[in-house]
């Protein structure tokens, strides 16, 4: 009678405590897999953005590079056209000295 009743009561009780801790432990193994999914997530996520920022860096750089080598060529072809500049402005200088020379030389 009594215990028999008491035996049920504390069956269903633990039977129910059971359950939660079931249902408690599904939750959590849940939600690890949940948190694990966010970490693939972000992991794939900050990958996405490394390989951005890398291939970025790259292009910049390879730009970068471009920009400077048309300068330095620019620069160099300046310099050069410069000089051949000032060397033909000099021999100008040089024959005409030298014409003065002849004519100063013929008045003589």
């Amino acid at each position: 009678g009594m215990h028999q009743d008491w035996r049920v009561s504390m069956d269903a009780l633990f039977r129910e405590q059971d359950q939660r801790d079931d249902e408690l432990l599904q939750a959590i193994g849940r939600l690890r897999d949940m948190l694990g999914e966010v970490q693939e997530d972000r992991a794939e996520c900050q990958n996405r953005i490394v390989n951005n920022l890398v291939q970025f860096l790259d292009e910049f750089e390879g730009n970068i590079r471009l920009n400077v080598a048309k300068q330095r060529q620019e620069r160099e072809r300046d310099l050069e056209a410069r000089e051949a500049r000032e060397k033909a402005e000099r021999a100008a200088e040089r024959k005409k000295a030298k014409q003065l020379e002849d004519t100063l030389d013929l008045d003589r």
